[in-house]
This record gives C-alpha cells, structure tokens and sequence, in this order.
C-alpha cells in the first residue's frame, strides 16, 4: 500500500530546505518496500533531487510524485544516491566553537585579528598551487606553520581568517584560530592584518556553509541561542589544480557586499575590456571569494540568458562546481544580502552593520 505525503513536497519546493538525495546513476529503481524481492513502483533518472524522508546503510526512505500527481513514500538503494542533509547540528557545533573562541580569547586579553591577504596575484610567497601539508591549495592565503620553523609542516589560512595573536617569538608571530588545538606561526614579514573593533561579545550573526551536502544555513542569536534563519542550496568550489580551487575551510569575517560583483576572463588583471559577467547580491568572506546570487555572462540575453539561469541553479544542492565563491540562486542570494543589513559606506560599497561570521566546513 503507498502511503501519500503532499504536504512535505509542497514545503520542499516552496518555502524551505528539506533533506534530500540525488540520483548517481543513469535510470534507478523504486521501491515499494526496503525488503528483497519488492516490486518496483517506478524509476528516477540521473541528477534528479527527491525528498529524503529518512536513510540508512542498505536503503533511503524518499518520496516520489507518481502519475496520478500525489507524492508517495518509495525506497531507493543507498548506493545509488547521494544524501544531502541541513545539518543543523553539525553546524551549531561550529558556531559554538566559534564563540567560545572569541569570548576566551577576549578574556584573556588577547588580541583579535582578521588577515588581509586579498591579493589579484595568486601566488602566495611566491609559490602557485602547492598544497599545504593537509592537501588543501588555496589562493590569497598566508603559510602558518605547526613550529616556529618555516622548516616545519604548514597550513594555509586565507584572507579575512579570524585569530588570535598569542607572542611574537623571534622572526615569527604566534597565533590560536578557532578549529585548532594548537598554536600556529606566521613570519612577521608575511603577517598583514586587521585589528577588530566589533568584537566585545559573540557574534551573533553566522552564516555555515557545508561542502559535503552544498548548503548554506544563516543563524541570529536570539533569546540566549542561535536559531536558523534560513537555508539554501548552494554550489561550492572544486579544485582542478589550475584557477578553480575548493572553497576554503575557515572562520571568516564579511568584509563587504556589493548590490553585484563583476568577473572576468583573467582573474589576476581585471579590467572593464575583459569583463565577462556578473552575479548578484554578492557577498565578500576571503579574497576574491564571495557568497552570490547566479553568474551569467553580459553577452547572454532573452531566452538564452533564462536557459543559462535555469541550468546552474539545477545543479545548487549536488555537487561542487564553482571556481571558489558560493553560488546560490538570486533569490536566496539577495535573502543572504538582505540579512547582513548592509550600510553604505561609500558608492557602490557597503558593509554589514554588524559584523557576520562565515564558517566554511565539510
């Protein structure tokens, strides 16, 4: 017997983000049941998005729309789809980590600071796509060794990272960040950053993006906790070991957003010969890296340029595919802009008011 569910399709589609899984391969099979020997109630092809109701190692739990137009439950075997989830948990967990950061190290007197590494130039101390002793490349970054050796293993950390300045010992300056036990050593000659001045409390506005299920969630601290404002499929970076990199873990504050952000076919010398296109509501958290709406080339019009739009959002939610930024649909996008309550600090310029965190994570 199928069980109909309309409700949950009509709150997918509509208002929120629900979990859902991704079909892998060609033509997949439904079924009625999780048990052997089930019949088949009917078949989803490749890249389609279903509800996901509940998973587990064997089978997925999802609803399918059935030609009668009523959505019912059917089962999928788990190795044939990907399971993209709004983990919310996971990403209170990054938010609290945040937190106990910043109010620890303001106790201890410690001094806050965010890098400023932004830089068209994508080398970094003169050396181009080398991975760091994690396997991470990463462009407008900065090397923080594990000693205060620059013999020893390092890490990148990117530009508008938040850390703390713990010593300065010899030529280098000694450093705690959010997501690790450890300290970290950066030479003085390669240490640019920013003194914060925002920073007495917690910050109270933090947007998590999840790599592995490529989503966006917003959180307020309202009433004594954080709460999730919104949710969004998002498309991350991949790395294909030229000009496209992954997007880079981190705590990162905003520093800008822009009503569109422009790019080009030679990302280390824009100019205004060589623009290709732009996205909207964008919002800056690394280097040339930003939180935005749909890139579609200046050139595209009329149907062509609705096609194109349609394509790339189709693909939010599945898998990563963008050079770095954080592609989200323009609705979603100006939702995001929105919500830092930016302020004009000079034409075409603005600020968040008060200061946003963003959490890339896996």
């Amino acid at each position: 017997m199928r069980i109909i569910y309309m409700f949950l399709i009509i709150t997918f589609f509509t208002f929120s983000l629900e979990d859902y899984v991704i079909i892998k391969n060609k033509t997949v099979k439904v079924y009625e049941t999780e048990f052997d020997g089930a019949p088949v109630v009917t078949s989803s092809s490749v890249g389609q998005k279903l509800i996901l109701v509940e998973y587990n190692d064997n089978f997925a739990k999802i609803l399918y729309r059935a030609k009668d137009g009523l959505d019912y439950v059917g089962y999928i075997k788990r190795k044939d789809v990907y399971v993209r989830e709004v983990d919310e948990e996971k990403a209170l967990e990054k938010i609290k980590e945040l937190n106990e950061f910043v109010t620890k190290k303001i106790s201890q007197n410690k001094e806050l600071v965010i890098t400023e590494t932004y830089s068209y130039d994508q080398e970094i101390n003169g050396e181009k796509n080398i991975p760091d002793s994690e396997g991470e490349r990463a462009a407008n970054a900065t090397k923080f060794y594990k000693k205060a050796s620059d013999k020893a293993s390092w890490v990148y950390l990117g530009d508008r990272s938040l850390l703390a300045i713990e010593a300065y010992e010899n030529n280098f300056v000694k450093v705690s960040v959010p997501n690790r036990k450890e300290f970290l050593y950066v030479k003085k000659n390669q240490f640019k950053y920013t003194r914060t001045t925002k920073f007495n409390s917690l910050i109270e506005k933090v947007i998590v993006v999840d790599r592995t299920n490529q989503n966006t969630q917003l959180f307020d601290y309202v009433g004594g906790e954080f709460l999730l404002t919104h949710s969004s499929k998002s498309t991350t970076g991949y790395n294909n070991n030229n000009n496209s990199y992954r997007t880079p873990r981190g705590f990162y504050i905003v520093s800008n957003v822009k009503p569109y952000m422009m790019y080009f076919d030679d990302a280390k010398k824009p100019d205004e010969t060589k623009k290709l296109g732009r996205a909207l509501y964008a919002v800056r958290f690394s280097g040339g890296y930003y939180l935005h709406g749909i890139p579609l080339k200046d050139e595209l019009k009329g149907k062509e340029r609705d096609a194109t739009r349609k394509r790339v959002e189709a693909i939010l939610g599945s898998h990563p595919s963008s050079h770095g930024c954080v592609r989200n649909s323009d609705e979603d996008a100006k939702f995001i802009y929105d919500w830092t309550n930016p302020i004009a600090i000079r034409k075409d310029y603005f600020v968040p008011t008060f200061p946003v965190a963003v959490i890339i994570t896996d």
